[in-house]
């Protein structure tokens, strides 16, 4: 059966994605930005009454269990990637919809949902401006390390592409790496500044 254009796109992007580091980032940034993936995966949660900020969530969410997922062999090729990651997103945006029933199911007291304003974004963009200024203070292997950890690599991926000896080392750097930066954190005036409004 010949395969057809998709079918080759996808080819490409799971090798990419189970590829090289660099080859998974462009995969994912194509997918992320390039792709009309995302708007598709937006347009689909708030017509199912997603509001726009859990819109976002869902679908950064989804993109990294689509990474895990494939990564992890779950992906069967010759199906559509595109139709998976909007599967994904259904899945998790319902999902959120069923704990946050529970949560106000178990709670006498009412939820009340903070929608995001303007100020709200700047000072979540201030936040990022902070803590990547509060990286840039560590050394390349700390931030590269807390980078792949915050982009869900497993230890024993962070170990690979780190060229660390064992996952023993692995975990103990990782540990000294998340308390140089809590440590740059507590001694911030910035950040002792942002916490604090």
């Amino acid at each position: 059966m010949p395969k057809n254009a998709e079918t080759i796109a996808d080819e490409i992007l799971v090798g990419m994605i189970c590829g090289q580091e660099k080859d998974r980032y462009s995969a994912l940034r194509y997918i992320y930005e390039q792709s009309d993936w995302r708007k598709e995966a937006m347009s689909k949660l708030r017509q199912q009454g997603v509001d726009e900020h859990d819109a976002k969530d869902v679908v950064q969410d989804a993109l990294i269990i689509l990474d895990r997922k494939v990564r992890g062999g779950k992906f069967e090729l010759g199906k559509s990637l595109k139709l998976y990651f909007l599967g994904i997103c259904t899945k998790r945006a319902y999902s959120n919809k069923r704990g946050q029933k529970q949560v106000a199911g178990q709670s006498e007291m009412p939820i009340v949902v903070v929608s995001d304003t303007p100020e709200t974004e700047m000072l979540k963009d201030e936040l990022k401006g902070i803590v990547r200024k509060l990286l840039d203070q560590l050394d390349d292997n700390c931030r590269d390390l807390l980078t792949y950890y915050m982009l869900s690599f497993s230890m024993r991926e962070i170990r690979d592409l780190l060229g660390i000896k064992s996952d023993v080392m692995t975990r103990k750097m990782a540990l000294i790496c998340r308390q140089k930066l809590a440590s740059l954190i507590d001694n911030s005036p910035t950040m002792k500044r942002f916490l604090k409004n």
